[in-house]
């Protein structure tokens, strides 16, 4: 076979797979840059992100990469399958290639400018980093547009159709423009820029060591340093687009240069005679040069999922569950109160059945209300109990108090502040058992829908506010579903009117001595300072002498001893306080010889008298105000028993009467730091009595002590 044989069977085969590189390869860079580019316009777009100078740049960078693309590949696409018009219609040629050229210089010098916003944000010069904004960004955006505009509206007359011995048949059509066009090309729209990337990239390097190991000299002031969260946010937000920035950097290098060199190559050799096998091969060299400029135009998305970290991902997860919600959850006609209360049921079934034991609800607006529904028992729902532990209200609308009577279970509220008070359903609230763990937060300087929907995310106040609300969901969250936080149950007690309320609940709480406590509490008034009403399980009855007391006591004795109870110790507040001591011992006022409890603690105790502690059976811990009554004419009879080295005797001479229960001034750090003492104090001391750790002690809080004097009192409270 002859040399001029093999050439042409050579430079056949090389056609041949330069076309089906340009149709196969083609379509892969073409869908996938559409896709990616397009999915990055709608990640970046994100109020979160959007607000940062460098993302504008990036966005306008992703759109130009979508016009080049469309531009650039659709015709070597088609032009597999059918004619390619542009290589055959001198208009058509003419504006796909002044878009093309345009579009693609465009995104090259974006990222340049890229590089200069990140080298001004890292500058210590304050005038040069306030230069990194977002109006900057728009206005360089613009420039080069204009300028990438100008400098290639010479392709108008330079671009022509039908040529021959060239490497398109859409290409430049004479020397004059070839030689423009090809250094315009490789100089301006590649090279420039990136030198200008690598000069302002490694000032910028240096400008982040500079900072990093700059010591300046401070004043020491001993108080803690509070850093915000939003500022924490875009510092983060930065260093992971400075990153990105660099990585782009790189592979646009490894896809751009190739062809800037083969177009310098071509210039410079234009006037070489060349064989018709060297000129196939430099046609070859220079479309797939040619294809690997799309790639680099293709793949900013790719790149950023890589190299973004958790700040592009976290983005892209919020684009995700967007599209999900618009397009999947679309929501039907039929919103109904039954449909949705139907559809609670049937996802709470599901949750079930993946192993999820306690579900909760978490409701904005409309859906605020719905979730109060949803945790109680009204004539609205079809359950007697609300299969949910737990609701979240978020700028609840229409929160009444026909739903907070028959809530049961805690809840948290939240609103903004021109949200409807909660003071109509706190009142009805507080009644309950539960009412303490409720709780309720107002945000006034926001507005209906801060936290959701109309969230502002440029403002940020606002941004602020969310990462509280944020928090304090997670907050009450991690109270309210810890295995250690007391839900609390009711039980009855056969063939009694009396109710038990185990604060503690039957939740693998059981201690390993089965201690119990029963709390006799006194009727206070209401906490003024703290907003805070102490309120009793159930109304008191007239008839609460000391015998009815007396038999109640034995009843609820009985009873826990059913449960396996065999520790029962008594604690009183006030009055009950005095109740304790005179049930610890067997004074002509008690039915028993013996005293059916371990221990007792008397707290505040009002009354205690030499008389009583005569009798006393067992140790007590007694604990008062410095305005209560001294201890010294009981303690004088105590030290003289067998158990006297364990009675225990703590006095709060700073505080008033009542400073631990319901006189508690919750406002006052004095007060609070001593009610945590006192809490300290009683599990030190059952620790010692029971022989255990005190995390054994179960308490169980029961209705049986009231004092007639206070019936009348307290009934306007119910």
């Amino acid at each position: 076979m002859s040399s001029s044989s093999s050439d042409i069977i050579f430079i056949t085969n090389l056609k041949n797979i330069l076309s089906q590189l340009n149709f196969y390869f083609g379509l892969f860079i073409f869908i996938f840059g559409i896709v990616g580019n397009t999915l990055n316009i709608l990640i970046l777009s994100q109020r979160t992100l959007r607000s940062n100078s460098c993302v504008i740049i990036f966005l306008a960078s992703s759109a130009a990469g979508i016009i080049a693309i469309l531009s650039g590949l659709t015709s070597r696409v088609i032009s597999g399958v059918t004619v390619d018009l542009s290589a055959t219609i001198s208009w058509i040629c003419k504006l796909r290639g002044f878009i093309l050229y345009t579009s693609r210089a465009v995104t090259f010098w974006l990222i340049m400018l890229a590089a200069i916003d990140r080298w001004l944000l890292s500058c210590r010069d304050a005038h040069r980093r306030n230069m990194s904004s977002k109006s900057n960004s728009f206005r360089g955006i613009i420039i080069i547009t204009i300028l990438s505009i100008l400098i290639h509206s010479q392709l108008f007359y330079c671009l022509d159709a039908n040529l021959i011995n060239t490497p398109l048949k859409c290409y430049t059509k004479n020397i004059e423009c070839r030689l423009m066009n090809d250094l315009t090309f490789a100089i301006i729209v590649i090279l420039l820029p990136l030198i200008f990337i690598l000069i302002f990239g490694w000032m910028t390097i240096l400008n982040t060591r500079s900072t990093r190991n700059r010591v300046e000299p401070m004043t020491i002031i001993n108080q803690p340093i509070k850093i915000s969260t939003t500022k924490k946010r875009s510092k983060k937000t930065d260093q992971r687009l400075l990153i990105m920035l660099f990585v782009q950097v790189i592979f646009l290098a490894i896809f751009t240069l190739p062809l800037a060199l083969q177009k310098l190559y071509a210039t410079f050799t234009l006037n070489i005679p060349k064989s018709t096998l060297q000129m196939t091969i430099e046609d070859f060299i220079y479309q797939i040069a040619l294809i690997c400029t799309y790639f680099a135009t293709a793949m900013p998305f790719y790149i950023n999922t890589l190299s973004g970290g958790y700040v592009f991902r976290k983005a892209m997860y919020t684009l995700k569950n967007s599209i999900i919600q618009i397009v999947i959850y679309q929501p039907t006609a039929n919103a109904t109160w039954s449909r949705v209360e139907q559809d609670l049921l049937t996802v709470n079934t599901y949750l079930h059945s993946e192993g999820y034991t306690k579900i909760g609800l978490i409701g904005f607006c409309w859906g605020g209300l719905r979730a109060m529904k949803a945790c109680g028992n009204g004539n609205n729902v079809s359950w007697t109990n609300t299969p949910f532990f737990t609701g979240i209200s978020i700028h609840g609308s229409q929160l009444n108090v026909p739903d907070a009577n028959v809530l049961q279970v805690p809840m948290l509220f939240i609103r903004a502040g021109n949200d409807p008070s909660f003071d109509s359903i706190t009142a009805v609230l507080d009644q309950k058992l539960f009412g303490s763990r409720c709780e309720y937060k107002g945000y006034q300087n926001m507005t209906h829908g801060f936290v959701s929907a109309g969230a502002n995310y440029s403002n940020p106040a606002n941004v602020a506010a969310i990462d509280d609300v944020h928090q304090t969901l997670r907050t009450y969250l991690s109270k309210t579903v810890a295995s250690t936080y007391p839900f609390g149950t009711v039980h009855s007690i056969s063939g009694s009117d009396l109710k038990v309320y185990d604060v503690v609940g039957d939740h693998e709480m059981k201690t390993k001595n089965n201690v119990a406590m029963i709390v006799l509490y006194d009727i206070r008034d209401s906490c003024v300072d703290a907003r805070l009403l102490q309120r009793i399980p159930d109304q008191p009855t007239a008839n609460a002498t000391w015998p009815r007391v007396e038999q109640d006591l034995l009843t609820v004795h009985t009873y826990l001893q059913s449960q396996k109870y065999t520790k029962i110790g008594l604690i009183g507040f006030c009055w009950g306080g005095l109740r304790a001591l005179k049930a610890c011992g067997n004074g002509n006022n008690v039915s028993w010889t013996n005293t059916p409890f371990f221990t007792g603690i008397s707290i505040h105790g009002s009354g205690l008298n030499v008389a009583d502690a005569d009798v006393l059976q067992v140790p007590m811990l007694f604990i008062r105000a410095g305005n209560d009554p001294s201890f010294d004419n009981i303690t004088a009879v105590l030290n003289q028993k067998p158990f006297g080295n364990k009675c225990e005797y703590e006095v709060y001479q700073n505080m008033t009467h009542g400073f631990v229960s319901a006189g508690a001034n919750y406002l006052n750090p004095e007060n609070v730091a001593a009610i945590d003492d006192v809490h300290g104090k009683l599990r030190a001391y059952l620790s010692k009595i029971v022989g255990n750790g005190s995390e054994n002690i179960k308490a169980s809080f029961i209705t049986i002590v009231f004092f007639a004097f206070f019936v009348k009192k307290f009934s306007a409270f119910f």
